[in-house]
């Protein structure tokens, strides 16, 4: 599976973890990764080709971006401005916190193209004007992240 394919199922995961409590969406994700890699019909899998080696690191970052939730928040907060998290658009936000997570958190994943991936999602899940804020936010949030590695060194 491409990493596109696999940031969407990210993704697609992380928005259904709104809806389903904690104890609950351990079970959702196994169904969802076994639904969605196999075919339906007629119609071929939505991802093809799920190796586990791909399901063990949709795995990874949906613990990982949970266990951070608080701290991606909050600098996403930060960044947005004139938005706080409850008005931020639901599929806007499962988009900020997985390229927040990807750009600050996950080393495997330059920041320029975490950004470039989530201005894709916005496209295709988003609003008309998701992409754009997405992507204000993001350079933002770039910015400060920038600006804290300079102060660390």
């Amino acid at each position: 599976m491409n990493r596109r394919k696999l940031r969407e199922a990210v993704f697609c995961l992380l928005y259904c973890r709104q809806f389903y409590p904690a104890a609950e969406f351990e079970e959702q994700m196994e169904l969802f990764l076994d639904h969605f890699s196999a075919a339906i019909g007629d119609e071929p899998p939505l991802f093809a080709a799920m190796e586990e080696a791909d399901r063990e690191e949709i795995e990874r970052k949906i613990r990982g971006i949970g266990e951070q939730t608080r701290v991606i928040d909050a600098a996403i907060s930060q960044a947005s401005r004139k938005w706080t998290i409850d008005r931020i658009d639901r599929i806007d936000l499962v988009i900020l916190r997985l390229a927040y997570y990807e750009m600050a958190m996950d080393e495997t994943v330059p920041a320029k193209v975490a950004v470039n991936e989530a201005v894709e999602l916005a496209k295709k899940y988003g609003q008309d004007n998701s992409p754009a804020f997405i992507n204000g936010v993001l350079s933002n949030l770039m910015q400060q992240l920038e600006q804290k590695s300079q102060a660390d060194t």
